[in-house]
């Protein structure tokens, strides 16, 4: 049965996926998010819920300096905000956007969300759910998903919200005239870009420079979010002084002295907000060589080519290293997988 098995065509969240991840018994987000997100309204209504914990001090700072940028004026409400994985980025920007934005929301205004996969859409919108209903407001907000096969059109109740897209499914919307999308350009109260240091690609760019053909150049108040404002790789140094004058150098972090601009994943665990991970490299001793077209690819959409992540997904030698090495560990212990590739220009 292994060679009938291994030949099977798997796509996500469909039958044989979840099928599959079913009959082992793995947890089923393993069969991908198609089906699941199926079940999911495009378009729903947050009520009010219960209150989250309170912001960290170095949090509410992070956050009333948002605040502060976003009552100036034309460029200067463009700012990006740089914590570590694990700091809250999302939680801190739904909090200052969230109050900024919940008159304008009343006035048919939208915050227009960014986000790199469906997964983080997702993570987006739960946050954003929590926000509202921790804010005692009295009316609903509408969310709208726009990422993966979801569709909004003007057929649709558009009245303002929370909309939470790809970049792939804007950057494609807008290569094909989506009049939806356009209504929400024109409309937009502000823009969250998460993982901002991707904000430089091409795609961006296409999406910046039709809303300014709708809106106008002064546009609306713009937020980048990353763990690191500049990125090590292609053309790092174009890349940063890019993303510098996209977000127009309005840089907000932690005020939280040395110790911290020294090391800030340190400090963090130092003081018990992060968790203090055991750090195990394990190298397959495996070389890939791209083909011309995929150096072509990532030149162009600087990052991995899909082709070769593909390619690379499939390589049942490396798969079947990274299982051997997974079964290695006690039972029961929790564990982040993550995939490097050394001497990776990316």
């Amino acid at each position: 049965m292994r060679k009938p098995l291994a030949e099977m065509k798997w796509h996500s969240g469909k039958h044989w996926a979840t099928d599959f991840v079913t009959t082992l018994g793995f947890p089923a987000i393993f069969a991908g998010f198609a089906k699941g997100l199926e079940s999911v309204p495009t378009i729903h209504d947050v009520p009010p819920k219960n209150t989250p914990p309170d912001l960290a001090d170095f949090q509410k700072d992070i956050k009333k300096r948002m605040l502060d940028v976003l009552q100036k004026d034309e460029e200067k409400t463009r700012c990006v905000v740089t914590l570590p994985t694990g700091g809250g980025k999302t939680r801190v920007a739904v909090e200052a956007y969230i109050d900024w934005m919940q008159p304008r929301f009343a006035m048919g205004k939208y915050l227009l969300w960014i986000a790199q996969s469906e997964e983080l859409c997702e993570q987006a919108i739960a946050c954003i759910e929590q926000m509202w209903g921790s804010r005692e407001f009295v009316g609903t907000l509408r969310i709208y998903r726009f990422f993966g096969r979801r569709e909004i059109s003007l057929l649709d109740d558009l009245r303002g919200g929370a909309v939470v897209s790809s970049i792939q499914q804007l950057h494609s919307r807008i290569k094909s005239g989506d009049p939806a999308l356009e209504k929400i350009i024109k409309d937009t109260g502000a823009m969250i870009v998460d993982e901002a240091h991707r904000a430089v690609s091409p795609m961006y760019d296409t999406l910046l420079k039709r809303a300014e053909e709708i809106c106008g150049t002064d546009l609306f108040p713009i937020c980048g979010l990353t763990a690191t404002p500049g990125r090590a790789g292609l053309n790092s140094t174009e890349e940063t002084s890019k993303l510098v004058g996209r977000f127009e150098a309005y840089l907000i972090k932690p005020n939280l002295g040395q110790d911290y601009e020294k090391s800030p994943l340190r400090y963090f665990r130092e003081q018990g907000f992060l968790a203090r991970a055991i750090h195990v490299l394990y190298k397959s001793g495996i070389e890939y060589t791209l083909t011309d077209e995929e150096v072509e690819a990532m030149n162009k959409e600087q990052d991995l080519p899909s082709g070769f992540l593909k390619r690379l997904a499939g390589d049942k030698n490396k798969n079947l290293q990274i299982i051997q090495r997974l079964l290695k560990l006690p039972k029961g212990t929790p564990v982040l997988v993550q995939r490097e590739l050394e001497n990776s220009n990316v």
